[in-house]
């Protein structure tokens, strides 16, 4: 009984073998989606990063607010995350290698792809102090600053928690790859010992699921199958910009800035065409030329003229004759520290006192948010244009301007620019050189034993101790004029001590302070010293911030109607007849090169797109018109108490706003469509203007152009 059972195995037919029927899976296309996703949750997750090391930006928001930027980011990161895998789509279905049927391919897949995501994740913790310094996603000033990486990589190095982020960075590349590293196990464990046959059946569904594949990429990078394709302003759907800006993808604007420049995209096409040249130039002489000027050729330039007769606010002192002019321009001034300028806290109080000698202008904004933006405003009065923001480092620039020094060059006045740093910076020796600056002092002609900050150059106390012993030797060959560009108020802040230094407990803002406070103690300490000095008597003073701070709270309006607002002080006790007051009419960086020219009485021929600030006409019918740095069309036109700004939607709003105390911009309700149409058209015909005379090289007045007799008809403007 016990060997039957053995009997009947042995009699037992052998089963006949058959080899196993292949299921297809698509487990490329699989793969590549999954990639995506895990793509889209890490951008989340980097926003969210962002979000937080900026969260006193948004903490005046309600909460549902706080989840626009992952629900209309989710398009952006999809795309950024499309851009990033096309390439890879390649290697994934590579024929007769493709990731399903190559070990060696998906080693060399994992550790590309590691890699490539290694870069981005680090540009996206980069991100966190790029966006709360300019509150704006990777732009054209991130491009800009790769000309300096001496300068800028000193300044990373010493003023942001580099260390920790790398330390954050390799946390997170451990995550990922682990991540990644489990996604392709799971997908492709068993395809080193089972490979799917090379069939027609298989090599017809790998066509299938690569065409698939392809339609899905172009897809994600279109944002979807509407009739456009994914643009920058389909981020703007909040009324905050901030939301906006955040709703965006760093590597996807990153991408796009440096698309635009290979490719040369011209950010200033859509401000040309919406008028005739003609129309542009009559709108644009009515903002900025007085009926007593006499414009020179006004069918080459738009605004070159002779400044007339006209009736005076203010003037020199009698018997005032030829002086002295020293422009300080002051990096990151902001009027929001400064209560002359109507803030809630006194951080200037050096400024403060020196103002309430001089008139002030507390509605003044700066033409965009770099310094380079600031010098070219406030020396050549020509505004800063769509596409054309870094000028001193365009082509174009190899011009004549309205260039003040130039102007008082051949008034017989000697020439001089001090500045903390190195003039290499934005190219500013060779502009300058152009523009009629004589005589350049930088931080390297300091002695060795001053004392210089870790990144920048020489202290401003220095820099100012400096400007007095030259200004003063120069007052005694003849006139002279003086620019000064301060640098120490700028991050990291690795500031002398100084008396007042002890800022502490204001989290973000102890930088800032600190810069600003130490500013202004050394322009009290500048100006306590330049009373001593013969110069002084005969000497006008005027005083300008290069842009405000990025860091004084919400930008109000689209193009940061705070990181504009900055002071204007024309201070001269013994040069100026006038009682000291705060002006409250509107202001900008673009007036101070004709104001000057008109206290001085010169009847040059100039470009100014500014008025004159102490002419009856000027102080009635003043604008002003900035834009960011950020190389988008977002942009604002200023007039009395109403700004109308763009954002980089085109969409345009008009507010009521008080910088007095808590800054304000309230939208305007009900009809302002006239409103708003006027000013835009203003705007329009303002841009116009400046893009059509710089591209045909007539920024400037006219060089054979000889000074119309005050006889002279006016021209129709």
């Amino acid at each position: 009984m016990k060997d039957e059972p053995r009997v009947e195995q042995e009699n037992r037919t052998p089963p006949v073998c058959t080899p196993p029927v292949y299921r297809y899976r698509p487990l490329n296309l699989i793969f590549l989606v999954c990639l995506a996703f895990l793509m889209c949750a890490w951008f989340g997750l980097a926003r969210a990063g962002l979000m937080l090391r900026n969260a006193p930006l948004l903490s005046t928001l309600p909460p549902l607010e706080l989840a626009r930027p992952f629900l209309v980011g989710f398009r952006f990161d999809v795309a950024t995350a499309c851009y990033l895998l096309a390439p890879f789509a390649i290697l994934i279905f590579l024929p007769f290698a493709s990731l399903d049927r190559s070990p060696r391919m998906r080693r060399l897949f994992y550790w590309t792809f590691v890699s490539v995501m290694g870069v981005v994740s680090y540009l996206l913790l980069a991100e966190y102090e790029f966006f709360r310094e300019f509150q704006v996603r990777y732009n054209q000033i991130a491009i800009d600053y790769l000309d300096h990486p001496a300068t800028v990589g000193g300044m990373i190095w010493k003023g942001y928690p580099v260390v920790r982020y790398t330390l954050i960075w390799l946390a997170g590349m451990v995550i990922l790859t682990l991540a990644v590293r489990w996604l392709m196990r799971r997908l492709f464990g068993t395809a080193t010992t089972a490979i799917a046959p090379l069939s027609k059946r298989y090599v017809l569904a790998e066509a299938l699921c690569v065409f698939i594949a392809v339609a899905g990429l172009v897809v994600g990078i279109r944002g979807g199958i509407q009739g456009t394709p994914l643009r920058w302003g389909d981020a703007f759907k909040s009324e905050s910009d901030t939301v906006n800006q955040l709703s965006l993808n760093g590597i996807y604007t990153l991408g796009r800035t440096l698309s635009d420049n290979f490719i040369r995209t011209d950010m200033s096409a859509p401000w040309l065409g919406h008028m005739s040249i003609t129309d542009a130039r009559r709108i644009t002489r009515d903002i900025v030329v007085s009926d007593s000027d006499v414009l020179v050729e006004p069918q080459q330039s738009t605004v070159a003229r002779v400044s007339g007769q006209e009736s005076r606010t203010l003037r020199l002192k009698a018997g005032v004759s030829r002086p002295n002019v020293v422009l300080v321009i002051m990096e990151s001034f902001s009027a929001q520290f400064i209560a002359a300028c109507g803030a809630n806290e006194e951080f200037a109080p050096s400024f403060s006192a020196i103002a309430r000698e001089g008139v002030l202008f507390d509605r003044c904004f700066s033409i965009g948010t770099h310094t380079h933006q600031g010098i070219f405003g406030s020396l050549l009065s020509f505004p800063n244009l769509p596409g054309y923001e870094a000028m001193m480092q365009s082509p174009l620039a190899n011009q004549h301007f309205s260039s003040l020094p130039g102007i008082l060059g051949d008034e017989g006045y000697s020439t001089l620019f001090l500045y903390n740093g190195n003039f290499a910076w934005d190219n500013m020796r060779g502009f300058f050189t152009k523009q009629g600056v004589d005589r350049f002092i930088s931080g390297e002609d300091f002695a060795d034993n001053v004392r210089r900050d870790a990144v920048w150059g020489v202290d401003d106390a220095d820099l100012f101790h400096r400007a007095n012993a030259e200004f003063q030797a120069a007052s005694s060959k003849g006139p002279f004029m003086g620019i000064v560009l301060t640098l120490s108020n700028h991050a990291p802040w690795d500031l002398p001590d100084f008396p007042g230094q002890s800022v502490k407990d204001r989290g973000e803002l102890n930088g800032p302070i600190k810069g600003i406070t130490y500013a202004d103690w050394s322009v009290g300490q500048f100006i306590a010293e330049a009373r001593k000095l013969p110069y002084f008597e005969n000497t006008l003073f005027v005083f300008v911030g290069d842009h405000g701070s990025r860091v004084v709270g919400e930008k109000l309006t689209a193009a940061g109607m705070l990181t504009h607002h900055v002071p204007l002080l024309f201070f001269g006790p013994g040069v100026l007849d006038t009682a000291p007051q705060v002006d409250h009419t509107v202001a900008s960086q673009l007036n101070i090169t004709p104001t000057i020219m008109g206290l001085l009485g010169l009847r040059r021929p100039h470009a100014s797109w500014g008025r004159d600030l102490f002419t009856v006409e000027g102080k009635a019918e003043n604008i002003a018109i900035f834009k960011g740095s950020s190389g988008d069309n977002a942009m604002a036109i200023v007039e009395g108490d109403r700004v109308l700004a763009i954002d980089e939607a085109n969409k345009a709003v008009l507010y009521r706003y008080s910088l007095a105390g808590k800054p304000t911009a309230i939208p305007i309700t009900g009809d302002t469509s006239a409103d708003c149409d006027r000013l835009l058209q203003r705007l329009n015909a303002f841009l116009q203007c400046g893009i059509t005379d710089l591209r045909a090289m007539r920024a400037g007045p006219p060089a054979s152009s000889a000074i119309p007799s005050a006889s002279a008809p006016a021209f129709d403007h």
